[in-house]
């Protein structure tokens, strides 16, 4: 049973390769799961009176695109709710469903596969006992009941908000044996609590220390006291112990200045214990002088 589950279900093995633990809290644990294919087998019998053994894999979670994606198009679709505004799925082969409608309706099952044709709402409707009855005696999806077929893949899409599908899948031997199905439950996976929004307190506690990590930084200045421009031919004739004019230049015109040249603050060139130092100094404010007046000679009356 485990390796035809393996080799034919395309939806189980999309969602492993995309999960590489896909037990990891989503799901319950193997003895559980081993419980989920007597419960099946259990409501099968007593809601319809279809003989089988049911085999469920493990529990698996995938994207809600890459589940639906992975689903065949032959499949019937039944929509599971739960009243609350949830929305899954479960999906039945075609084995599964020729025999739940042979056992109903002749009362046998049949030994050859089942034919191929279109599913139909009798279908689904003929699928609700077993869905309803293994459901409402599971923790699988607690609250969901099949509620009729969805007509497509394109209206599951739209039907099912989650982001997070939770996956248990089951494979079936029908009868004897002779005939083997699958049935699949797809329903949202609970997504975790998006984190409470910071209080002022926190807001503060992270802006300074953001303050603090950025005040140690490193920060390099230049004191410039003049700048000037020149030919390389002079600049090439400098002789030690040449004077060099600064003009207009004085104690009170250095600049410090950021690394890109950048100017932050003026100060005055001095001394302190013998040593060349420099002292900040408040910008000058801006002085205002009026404007020349020239004298606009107006023309003459000729």
């Amino acid at each position: 049973m485990q390796g035809r589950m393996g080799n034919h279900d395309v939806l189980g093995r999309m969602i492993r390769n995309r999960n590489p633990n896909p037990n990891r809290n989503h799901g319950p644990g193997a003895g559980a799961v081993a419980d989920l294919g007597l419960d099946l087998a259990r409501a099968a019998q007593f809601a319809i009176g279809l003989d089988l053994v049911a085999q469920a894999g493990p529990a698996l979670c995938g994207s809600a695109d890459d589940v639906l994606g992975a689903i065949e198009p032959d499949r019937l679709l039944v929509r599971l709710e739960d009243g609350a505004g949830g929305c899954g799925l479960a999906v039945l082969d075609r084995e599964l469903v020729a025999a739940m409608a042979e056992i109903q309706t002749t009362g046998r099952l049949e030994s050859r596969p089942a034919a191929l044709r279109p599913m139909t709402r009798t279908d689904a409707a003929l699928s609700e006992p077993l869905l309803a009855r293994f459901l409402a005696e599971t923790a699988l999806a607690p609250g969901y009941a099949p509620r009729g077929k969805i007509a497509s893949l394109r209206l599951a899409r739209q039907m099912i908000s989650a982001r997070v599908l939770r996956v248990q899948e089951f494979a079936l031997e029908l009868g004897e044996g002779k005939r083997q199905g699958q049935l699949a439950i797809l329903v949202p996976q609970a997504e975790p609590e998006p984190p409470e929004p910071e209080s002022r307190d926190q807001r503060s506690d992270w802006s300074a220390a953001l303050g603090e990590v950025v005040g140690a930084a490193p920060a390099r200045f230049q004191a410039v006291l003049h700048r000037l421009q020149m030919p390389l031919s002079a600049a090439c004739d400098f002789e030690v112990g040449q004077v060099v004019a600064l003009t207009g230049s004085g104690i009170g015109s250095v600049s410090i200045e950021a690394p890109d040249g950048l100017q932050v603050a003026r100060a005055r060139l001095g001394q302190v214990a013998g040593r060349r130092a420099v002292r900040l100094e408040l910008p000058q404010a801006p002085e205002l002088a009026e404007a020349p007046n020239p004298a606009i000679d107006l023309p003459r009356d000729q």
